[in-house]
């Protein structure tokens, strides 16, 4: 039995889930905290919120198929779910930090940019 194959399909399969479900859900929230930025810029704020959810799904997708390519061989279950569950933690690592870093821009830089123009 091939344990790598099986990780790869475990990993991949929570790792889109994850991926897709915690996307749709800060884009159906995140509406709300574009519109507070931008105020009557409801279509700039729209659009903005979905190029977040573009690259979003991208970036993450991407770079879970990528890191399947730097495991290393497994050879028993319990390396299965040691792997599984570290590359998963690193992914939804990544997903937390890039939600705060977007926050932090749009906030920052949101209003500043309505300004200036």
């Amino acid at each position: 039995m091939n344990y790598n194959i099986i990780s790869y399909l475990l990993y991949l399969t929570i790792t889109v889930f994850i991926t897709v479900y915690i996307g749709w859900f800060l884009y159906k929230n995140g509406w709300l905290h574009l519109k507070s930025i931008f105020g009557t810029e409801e279509d700039l704020a729209k659009k903005l919120n979905q190029l977040f959810l573009t690259g979003y799904y991208l970036l993450n997708i991407g770079y879970a198929v990528i890191s399947v390519s730097a495991w290393p061989p497994i050879e028993n279950l319990t390396q299965v779910f040691t792997s599984v569950s570290y590359r998963a933690g690193n992914i939804i690592l990544l997903l937390g930090v890039m939600h705060y870093f977007n926050i932090w821009i749009t906030s920052t830089y949101g209003k500043k940019l309505l300004t200036n123009n």
